[in-house]
């Protein structure tokens, strides 16, 4: 299996995508998506892009309409997305698509996991609501 999430650190969501999405991991890829922006708990993401080859373009395109169709949900939900991708070109390529189609969450390009997670456990805590315990 390519895709995995992993919701044992929430509200930190951490998806792992390596090698190229199969059919079967696409269909779970979006019932998951559905299911956070859907849901009545915020959460951050952390996409753990390190072994992704490259989408083809039915996921590609399948993703735009998904995230133009979710606008409101994953701004009203999502607290941010971090990226991790350890390969410059694609890091770089990717902030280009990001400055030219904007997400309605705070997100960030990571080149390791570790700094991902960080950057999602401080989205968490600056949204937590006042007397928020830990």
């Amino acid at each position: 299996m390519v895709f995995s999430a992993d919701e044992s650190e929430w509200p930190i969501v951490k998806l792992t995508i390596e090698g190229y999405f199969t059919p079967t991991d696409m269909r779970e890829y979006f019932e998951l998506a559905d299911r956070l922006v859907g849901g009545d708990r915020r959460y951050a993401m952390v996409y753990d892009a390190r072994n992704l080859k490259t989408p083809d373009a039915a996921f590609v395109r399948k993703q735009a309409q998904w995230t133009k169709a979710n606008l409101e949900g994953m701004g009203r939900m999502n607290l941010g997305m971090a990226f991790v991708i350890n390969n410059a070109m694609v890091r770089g390529f990717l902030r280009a698509v990001l400055y030219w189609q904007r997400l309605p969450v705070p997100h960030s390009v990571h080149d390791n996991l570790d700094s991902g997670l960080e950057w999602a456990r401080e989205r968490c805590e600056l949204v937590k609501p006042p007397g928020a315990g830990a």
